[in-house]
């Protein structure tokens, strides 16, 4: 975004919204900061600069409009640039502002999608799933029925697990090596029912329980018209990159230390 701007990454102040607190503290780890032009390495100098500057949950940004007495669906909207479009998934040709039709699940159907196509070279893959102990886990497996396939796995296996302990006993499975314990990929999410669920949500309105607002939420997902990263002209360019392949596509987290006061500690 910075080239198309003109102006340097650390003059873009970045805000992200979504139904998540764990975020905040994502965002301020030093595994998601990024050298600024100059080059500096030191990850505490000034020539880094944080992914996202600031994190709000869903229900700060209703807080925020409450307390303002804005009322959000007469807000004048802004206009898209064109040099703005790929990256906030906006087609100008057709009008429409694409999103994700899922709120949960997003990532390994994807890699569902692309590994069946690019990596097995298979159309129609063969789905099997392995239910779990509830509904916020579960394992499954893409199985291998192309012959002229260079992946010599007869199948792929993934696994999703959402909630603390439902990752916990994929964790426990992972360290017991086996032919059946063995995971290609593995989603985790801490809130059960994944991020329309997460800490940071927007409230159910008063009376209405709350498995009733998150299949409202849900089916406001599902009505929302997609397309496939791939179809989307910034993924395109950013794959055609040198850095795709590292820069942009990994991260790295390390531990932290558990602080010996964790009342002195720093948000």
């Amino acid at each position: 975004l910075a080239p198309s701007l003109g102006r340097s990454p650390t003059k873009i102040y970045h805000v992200g919204i979504m139904p998540c607190f764990d975020k905040k503290l994502e965002a301020s780890r030093d595994d998601l900061a990024t050298l600024s032009d100059d080059g500096q390495a030191s990850s505490s100098s000034s020539s880094t600069f944080h992914e996202i500057d600031t994190v709000l949950a869903s229900n700060e940004i209703l807080e925020v409009l409450q307390q303002t007495n804005t009322d959000f669906m007469s807000l004048e909207e802004s206009p898209i640039t064109p040099e703005q479009c790929p990256y906030v998934n906006y087609d100008p040709k057709t009008d429409m502002l694409f999103g994700t039709r899922t709120g949960i699940k997003g990532y390994w159907t994807q890699a569902i999608k692309t590994i069946a196509s690019r990596v097995l070279e298979v159309k129609d893959p063969v789905v099997i799933n392995t239910p779990g102990r509830n509904t916020d886990m579960l394992e499954f497996a893409i199985k291998n029925t192309n012959p002229a396939s260079q992946v010599p796995l007869p199948e792929i296996r993934f696994a999703f697990a959402y909630g603390f302990r439902n990752i916990q006993n994929v964790v426990r499975k992972l360290k017991t090596p086996s032919a059946t314990n063995l995971i290609h990929f593995v989603e985790i999410m801490a809130c059960p029912q994944a991020c329309i669920n997460g800490g940071g949500q927007i409230r159910p309105p008063k009376g209405m329980p709350g498995e009733k607002w998150l299949e409202s939420v849900r089916a406001s997902f599902e009505s929302r018209v997609s397309r496939l990263p791939e179809q989307n002209d910034a993924v395109i360019a950013l794959m055609q990159t040198s850095q795709w392949k590292h820069e942009y596509s990994f991260t790295q987290f390390h531990a932290r230390e558990t602080p010996n006061n964790p009342l002195a500690l720093k948000w």
